[in-house]
């Protein structure tokens, strides 16, 4: 698969969702597209790590320990009309997590469980159009889906 452009990707987010844990549960869930989402941020795992240093050869060992699958900053156009808007506006209300589906301009998808901690109305300058900030913590293994045939 070549490399592609951001342009066409979408987001889309599920019903509140403490059980998906592969492709098919995901899958099977209904899903409402968040609109004017300019800018995505990034999402996948990150490995921490900790030290061990033996005495005898003072060798520093590092070994892998948790996972953490990130933070996602979004950068939206606000539409207070916008369904997808609206339910994460009511998903920072809530303290459970929620599924949610990026999508790629080839089809290819993007499913993980997660909870939105922030939805912020930036205005800016006169010059600016009037944006919203999101922030999902991702607190699931991300799964990826390949495009359909």
């Amino acid at each position: 698969m070549a490399v592609q452009t951001a342009a066409g990707a979408k987001l889309y987010i599920g019903p509140a969702n403490e059980d998906a844990s592969d492709l098919t549960d995901y899958e099977a869930l209904t899903y409402t597209a968040v609109g004017e989402v300019e800018d995505l941020g990034e999402f996948g795992d990150t490995a921490a790590t900790t030290t061990f240093t033996a005495l005898n050869d003072r060798r520093v060992r590092k070994l892998k320990t948790t996972f953490d699958a990130g933070t996602m900053q979004l950068t939206i156009g606000r539409d207070p009309d916008d369904d997808g808007q609206i339910a994460m506006k009511a998903a920072l209300k809530a303290d459970a997590n929620y599924a949610f589906q990026v999508e790629l301009s080839d089809g290819s998808s993007f499913y993980f469980r997660g909870m939105v901690s922030a939805f912020t109305t930036q205005v800016g300058n006169a010059e600016n159009v009037v944006r919203a900030s999101a922030t999902i913590e991702v607190n699931s293994e991300v799964l990826e889906a390949a495009a359909g045939p």
